[in-house]
């Protein structure tokens, strides 16, 4: 039989069946909807607003804010192409 578990923050943890959960995990009667959501000792709270913020930036004008992003870590991971700081330019002012 599946249970369903948190952490003692209430953070959602994971389905387990014949596996044992982490150590200090809490059992809950469900999962959330959304595994953003926290346990708060009854119920399933609300998706953090800043969770809704971030994947609707992320989805943003098809996903140029993350193509923005990709660019900037692979720039500072010394793999990005010379044109990298034109390209995130180039992507922030078709946003504006």
């Amino acid at each position: 039989m599946t249970k369903f578990f948190v952490d003692g923050a209430g953070k959602y943890l994971g389905a387990f069946d014949g596996a044992a959960p982490p150590a200090g995990a809490v059992e809950v009667p469900s999962a959330p909807e959304d595994a953003a959501q926290l346990w708060d000792g009854a119920t399933w709270g609300p998706v953090p607003a800043g969770v809704v913020a971030a994947r609707e930036l992320a989805d943003f004008d098809g996903g140029l804010l993350l193509k923005a992003v990709a660019i900037w870590t692979a720039d500072k991971l010394g793999v990005a192409r010379a044109t990298a700081r034109d390209e995130i330019l180039a992507i922030y002012r078709g946003l504006k």
